[in-house]
């Protein structure tokens, strides 16, 4: 193993061990200074493993980073459960970016999965992102949320064949 994959495989069993633990994500200042390594270095290795799927970026500045639900990095853990409103509105932002070639708003989507208000839709939005199913681009305003590679999977599933047949209409 080199010293890049050393490094790496530190800051996954860090980011696990704390999970696991039930803290907080840390600090990027609080992780270099846990690890040893320079906060340089720790960003620059999250950066990589957020590009791999290996972990997610909040929204949060000050604790950015979690290991993703379901990652290519063996012995992490597995996707989190859906509710069948947060299936609903990952479909929903799918069919109305590939149809509207924009993301949803949070209103035009708490009224496609039919939520009674903006707040029940933002909620469940929330609970998305922390799962690592939705991401907020920070370059896209109001029309913010993009999937990720895991929500999209998360889709082709519950639409697969063998998903459909037990699926009630």
């Amino acid at each position: 193993m080199n010293h890049f994959e050393e490094t790496r495989s530190l800051i996954i069993a860090y980011l696990k061990m704390r999970q696991e633990n039930g803290q907080e994500p840390p600090y990027l200042n609080e992780m270099a200074e846990d690890l040893g390594l320079s906060l340089g270095t720790v960003v620059n290795h999250l950066s990589r493993l957020e590009g791999e799927g290996g972990v997610v970026k909040r929204a949060s500045r000050r604790r950015p980073y979690v290991l993703a639900p379901e990652s290519p990095v063996p012995g992490l853990s597995r996707a989190p459960s859906l509710s069948e409103r947060q299936a609903r509105i990952l479909v929903a932002v799918e069919v109305m970016t590939r149809e509207g070639g924009k993301a949803p708003s949070v209103r035009e989507i708490a009224g496609a999965v039919g939520l009674a208000s903006p707040a029940s839709a933002q909620h469940h939005i929330g609970r998305l992102v922390e799962k690592g199913y939705l991401t907020r681009s920070a370059t896209r305003g109001w029309r913010c949320l993009v999937l990720t590679p895991l929500g999209t999977q998360a889709i082709a599933e519950r639409e697969s064949p063998t998903n459909a047949e037990t699926r009630e209409p």
